[in-house]
């Protein structure tokens, strides 16, 4: 909408010619839209009632808050080990990040990576889940939500390592998300339907924790970048503050999708599923498999058509990575297949046990795994947190309840379609 308006250009500006942009708008939506049209057919295809729902890490019971603690705790004194000894290696904190994004040199150890994010993620659930104890009047001590909120903290720190900033963001959403969780707690069991619950956050803290997550996004940004001495954008100088907010937060899908739009299959070949096998063989770790073969994600494989030297990518998303594979019957193919997997996830979420960690592990699937649908590394991603987090969920399943989590809720109020009919 900015673009069309003509209160801004797409990114970067030198890759796209005076008076193509309105048609290449035209061109895009009509693209989006028949990848949303897909994806609301896929999102309505009927699931029998026996659907299991396995594949997305939600509670089972009411995790205990003991088993909690343990488990965050113990998951930060190992990230604590692995952090130092990847500083200690690569001479410092900035040396070693500078090894992760410019040197490609923690490639293999990026499995290590899943300690310290598991870490904030069951964190985050803890601390929302101890702040839930004190506003139902139940003892829960300042200091044990001090203890447990530096340990995620740190071990979003610890990711940073990695020149990932991403769980840092990860943790502030779990909070903001957490609002809708917390002012109710005090009418709402364990127990009841989410159908059943009203939600009223308050508006100054759902504020003040926005602020803060834009804040940390950008600052990152810029305190990464100073870190690597690189530069992800050469021209950062001349962007505009929309362009530089967007390449900041990592959300130029559309400007790269318009590229994508505009040059496949006319000046580039489709890629027959390639990036999506790649996604695929990504998956067995470097360690496992000696001679595997220098993988490009295809961010940067895209990225690098028009800037060869750059070191970071440009994400197209699931609509620019099924396009650049298989065209518009991709388009269509991807916008059914997210929406089913969307469907399922959602059957997942209204039938489990209502818990910050159902909240919390949604919220990390949403963001690192199907952000904006099934794409080329969709497979990698699941890998990479949400398998860490269904053996989380096992280990802090109540085995007194998770037998019976599911017959307190009924079907028609677990089901977002039966609630609709």
């Amino acid at each position: 909408v900015v673009i069309a308006c003509g209160l801004d250009s797409p990114y970067p500006d030198n890759l796209f010619m005076p008076g193509q942009t309105q048609g290449l708008l035209v061109k895009a939506s009509l693209i989006l839209a028949c990848f949303l049209v897909a994806f609301v057919g896929g999102y309505l295809i009927p699931l029998p009632a026996s659907t299991k729902t396995r594949l997305f890490p939600v509670a089972r019971g009411e995790p205990s808050v003991q088993k909690q603690i343990r488990l965050v705790l113990g998951l930060t004194a190992v990230g604590t080990i692995i952090a130092a000894l990847l500083v200690v290696h690569h001479g410092g904190i900035g040396g070693t990040i500078r090894a992760a994004k410019v040197g490609k040199q923690l490639g293999g150890l990026s499995a290590l990576r899943a300690i310290p994010g598991m870490g904030a993620v069951v964190g985050s659930a803890l601390v929302l889940t101890l702040w839930q104890s004190r506003h139902q009047g139940k003892r829960s001590s300042r200091r044990k939500i001090g203890i447990v909120l530096a340990a995620t903290s740190l071990d979003a720190a610890y990711v940073m390592l990695w020149g990932s900033r991403t769980v840092v963001v990860l943790v502030l959403a779990i909070f903001i998300a957490g609002q809708w969780m917390l002012p109710q707690v005090r009418a709402a069991k364990s127990f009841e339907p989410m159908s059943r619950r009203k939600s009223r956050p308050r508006p100054m803290r759902v504020l003040v924790l926005g602020i803060v997550l834009f804040v940390a996004v950008i600052g990152l940004h810029f305190v990464r970048a100073n870190i690597t001495d690189t530069n992800p954008s050469p021209n950062s100088q001349r962007l505009s503050m929309l362009q530089n907010v967007s390449v900041s937060t990592n959300s130029i899908y559309f400007d790269s999708s318009l590229l994508a739009f505009r040059d496949w299959p006319s000046t580039y070949p489709d890629r027959n599923g390639k990036d999506f096998l790649l996604g695929l063989e990504s998956i067995v770790p470097r360690t496992l498999w000696s001679g595997k073969p220098q993988q490009v994600l295809v961010g940067q494989w895209f990225r690098q058509i028009y800037q060869p030297l750059a070191e970071n990518g440009w994400p197209l998303g699931a609509v620019g990575d099924w396009y650049v594979n298989f065209g518009w019957i991709g388009v269509l193919f991807g916008g059914v297949l997210s929406g089913f997997l969307y469907r399922r996830m959602m059957r997942a979420w209204w039938i489990a046990t209502w818990t910050p960690f159902t909240l919390a592990a949604t919220v990390c699937v949403v963001m690192f795994v199907v952000p904006v649908g099934f794409e080329a590394d969709t497979a990698v991603n699941w890998v990479q947190w949400a398998l860490p987090l269904l053996i989380c969920a096992w280990y802090l399943r109540d085995r007194r309840r998770a037998s019976t989590s599911h017959i307190d809720i009924p079907m028609r109020d677990a089901d977002p379609d039966a609630r609709a009919a």
